[in-house]
């Protein structure tokens, strides 16, 4: 299509003082414009992946050692409302064939977030149901810029098709937005 509309517009701009028939340099240079015009819109489409993929991608993945023990977690990358980087990490423990609690941890860029432990964390549904996961790590985080919280009875209880937003009990105000499809990813680890 592109190359009928090209030799249209040759035939169409053809110098008649030229006897040769052969299109001129200004018909030229504005094909070659053209032809930039497409080669760069067609490599911007090429390049521009992460514009056409989704916000979050989860990576859900199951790690056995040699006990027959096994954790089963789904990992995502989210940006609070701010727009500083999260790792999302939902994980279960089995043990001997008993499945632990249901965790979510929640890291955030060290230096710019400082968990207020032992604070809930605060979960709010779209519909208006409100939820308190308990710390688990009390007064001994890790590091300041890691929570972790039970959700082993809450993520039962969550609308189906629903985002949700979390109030981190943080220094520094976050609050992240998770869409419902990282939601279902984490119905997939319970």
């Amino acid at each position: 299509m592109i190359c009928l509309s090209l030799q249209k517009m040759i035939k169409r701009e053809t110098s008649p003082q030229n006897s040769t028939g052969q299109p001129s340099r200004r018909i030229l240079r504005r094909i070659l414009k053209r032809l930039l015009l497409i080669l760069g819109l067609s490599l911007l489409l090429l390049l521009s992946d992460g514009i056409w993929t989704p916000l979050s991608r989860a990576d859900i993945r199951q790690y056995h050692n040699g006990n027959g023990d096994m954790l089963d977690q789904a990992r995502h990358s989210l940006r609070d409302i701010d727009r500083r980087p999260w790792q999302v990490v939902v994980f279960r423990d089995v043990k001997n064939g008993v499945a632990g609690h249901l965790e979510l941890r929640l890291v955030g860029f060290p230096t710019q977030i400082d968990f207020q432990h032992p604070q809930p964390l605060l979960i709010q549904t779209r519909s208006g149901q409100d939820f308190q996961a308990p710390d688990e790590f009390g007064d001994n985080g890790p590091a300041a810029n890691v929570g972790q919280y039970d959700i082993t009875e809450i993520l039962p209880r969550l609308p189906q098709d629903e985002p949700l937003v979390l109030e981190l009990p943080t220094v520094q105000r976050a609050t992240l937005k998770v869409p419902a499809s990282v939601i279902s990813e984490w119905r997939l680890i319970s």
